[in-house]
């Protein structure tokens, strides 16, 4: 398969405009680190979305299974300096969250739950 190669053409109708080149298949196909525009595909206009709610100037949390293209979104639409990426794994609490961001905000916390009555 890696000597393969994999002519892209652009569909008509097609929202971005792509020459035609020839590209390898492993360019395409599998994980990377990096956007690779070959590759990645703007589902239902979310790379519109999240611009539109970046700049309503809100926290934005992207979740989703695993390999969904969560990273490449977020990528495709942000510098890596401008984003703090937090793992959520299932038994994740919010306080673990928030120390992470955090920490990699050079930021030490101590983040206790207190309980208090309303007096009125």
């Amino acid at each position: 398969m890696v000597g393969r190669v994999l002519t892209v053409k652009r569909a008509p109708g097609a929202r971005r405009t792509l020459p035609s080149v020839a590209i390898k298949l492993n360019e395409v196909f599998g994980i990377a680190q990096r956007v690779s525009q070959a590759s990645y595909v703007d589902r239902d206009r979310l790379d519109e979305r999240l611009r539109y709610l970046l700049g309503t100037g809100r926290h934005i949390a992207i979740h989703g299974d695993s390999k969904q293209g969560k990273s490449w979104l977020r990528s495709s639409v942000l510098n890596a300096d401008d984003t703090l990426a937090v793992q959520c794994l299932v038994n994740t609490t919010p306080e673990a969250l928030f120390n992470e961001a955090l920490g990699m905000l050079g930021i030490t916390a101590e983040l206790r739950k207190t309980n208090t009555a309303l007096r009125g």
